[in-house]
């Protein structure tokens, strides 16, 4: 038995009888980290079974984060590691295939910085929207700015609204069918 959450997304085009191109289309996207917590009373920014709190704590205290999302495929990776050239780095990455891939990544996004020991990763089952409503992006701000290097604040602006786009295009892509596939489709 699947126990993970299904979130469905159903688009319904053209409501009139008359127009024959109406089309359902049904999206279904699994989180099978997310055990059980549907059954329980919803909590604000906490319904999905993650401890916020917990979550805010990682990111203030983790040399190098990785942020793994629902919907976007691609990660956040958060490199708060500084010296007098560098500033710590926010930078929407690419899903990789393994850890040994990452820190290859890492060694060439970060040259002048030795590998970290982990690089530790934070499954977000929500919207990127909550990050805000959440507290969790104020804490990755503040991090950023703690280095006190000019243009962390519009970085972390400009990487929330780039999370955003790509939110949405992955979102209108699943609606349209573009790069997903139904496992059964009912003749239009």
């Amino acid at each position: 038995m699947f126990r993970g959450l299904a979130v469905e997304l159903e688009v319904l085009r053209g409501r009139d009888e008359s127009r024959p191109d109406v089309m359902v289309c049904q999206v279904h996207l699994f989180v099978p980290e997310a055990v059980e917590c549907y059954n329980q009373p919803a909590m604000m920014d906490n319904d999905y079974g993650i401890d916020v709190s917990e979550v805010m704590r990682v990111i203030r205290t983790a040399d190098v984060l990785m942020l793994r999302f629902v919907v976007v495929p691609q990660r956040l990776l958060l490199d708060s590691r500084s010296n007098d050239l560098d500033a710590p780095l926010l930078k929407i990455v690419p899903r990789v295939s393994g850890a040994r891939e990452r820190f290859r990544e890492l060694r060439r996004l970060r040259p002048r910085f030795p590998l970290p020991d982990r690089i530790t990763a934070v499954h977000w089952p929500h919207r990127v929207a909550s990050l805000t409503t959440s507290g969790v992006w104020e804490v990755v701000r503040e991090r950023l700015n703690a280095s006190g290097f000019p243009g962390s604040e519009s970085q972390a602006a400009d990487v929330l609204e780039e999370l955003r786009k790509l939110e949405y295009a992955e979102v209108q892509n699943a609606i349209k069918g573009e790069g997903y596939h139904t496992y059964w489709e009912r003749p239009c």
